[in-house]
């Protein structure tokens, strides 16, 4: 009882901290080009470079044209979020947190990352390991000598991640994936995000990887199951649920993140969370959770505000 209600005073103190205005929310955003050198590597490393922020572990050595492009798309997390009106600049205590780009799919599986991706955030490792062939050099997928354009979106997801690494046992998962794919859906290639037009970004990144039913819904879980979720509870769920599924999880994330984000009002709910994430030392105990209100009634809000933008979505117990 006298942690809950120190909590919930630790609450009351840093929402009135933040009772004036935060910064506004950036309409665009472009990341400066990127500066990339090679470093010595290390044991058991093949080629190593170096970002102002990330240390790049290589299987094969990467051309100047190839490695300036993708430094410049990483080096633009953490340009973006040091800039954001919130408190997301959390990278691990190393000086340079490791990005680790393996040469195929074989080298990249043996490393733990999961089946049928090409980018993974290890959490207990501090990296990001991406496949190589993909989005240094991807192969084509049709006989053309025009290459298909990597996926540069999921380097933002798995890289908000990464430079918010020391907030996520602290925090709720729908709120760091839903940063994460609020982040990606923003992005529009080469280091480059538009905040402007968020909301026809956010319809096409959940219909691109959560395409509607038979009745052209979106079908979601519903709030009051993924609320109270663990970050362990979010990957045993995910992890075991069927494809449509997981996209789910990541659709709602992104849902009711956006929800705080377009008012500056529970932007600023969010950044009082943040603190008092922040102030949460023990990971034996339960970490702080942010109140939204009402699920039903978000839910209800939700939906009003997405069907006419052309994402009707219906949410529904598992």
């Amino acid at each position: 009882m006298f942690r809950a209600l120190t909590l919930a005073a630790l609450f009351l103190l840093t929402s009135s901290a933040f009772a004036e205005d935060l910064k506004p929310w950036p309409q665009k955003f472009q990341a400066r080009p990127a500066k990339v050198i090679a470093v010595e590597a290390l044991k058991g490393v093949a080629h190593a470079y170096e970002t102002a922020n990330f240390r790049l572990h290589s299987d094969n050595p990467i051309k100047e044209p190839q490695l300036t492009k993708f430094a410049t798309v990483i080096e633009s997390v953490p340009q973006l979020i040091r800039t954001l009106p919130l408190d997301l600049w959390a990278p691990p205590a190393e000086a340079k947190p490791r990005i680790v780009l393996c040469r195929d799919a074989q080298t990249y599986h043996r490393q733990g990352a999961p089946v049928g991706t090409t980018g993974y955030y290890s959490g207990r490792r501090q990296c990001v390991f991406i496949r190589a062939d993909v989005f240094l050099n991807p192969p084509p997928s049709q006989p053309t000598r025009l290459q298909p354009k990597p996926n540069e979106d999921l380097l933002v997801h798995e890289l908000t991640h990464l430079v918010m690494h020391g907030l996520l046992w602290r925090t709720s998962p729908w709120l760091y994936e839903g940063l994460a794919e609020y982040m990606s859906a923003a992005h529009i290639g080469g280091g480059a995000y538009n905040f402007s037009r968020i909301d026809s970004a956010i319809r096409d990144h959940i219909r691109l990887r959560h395409p509607p039913n038979a009745n052209h819904q979106i079908t979601c879980a519903s709030l009051d199951y993924f609320l109270p979720m663990t970050g362990k509870q979010w990957i045993d769920a995910n992890s075991l649920a069927e494809n449509r599924a997981a996209h789910s999880a990541y659709a709602v994330s992104l849902l009711l993140t956006h929800y705080h984000l377009q008012s500056s009002e529970r932007r600023k709910d969010i950044q009082s969370y943040l603190i008092l994430a922040r102030a949460h030392r023990d990971s034996r105990r339960p970490f702080p959770r942010m109140q939204i209100g009402s699920a039903t009634e978000i839910e209800k809000r939700l939906a009003k505000f997405w069907h006419p933008k052309g994402l009707p979505i219906r949410f529904k117990k598992p």
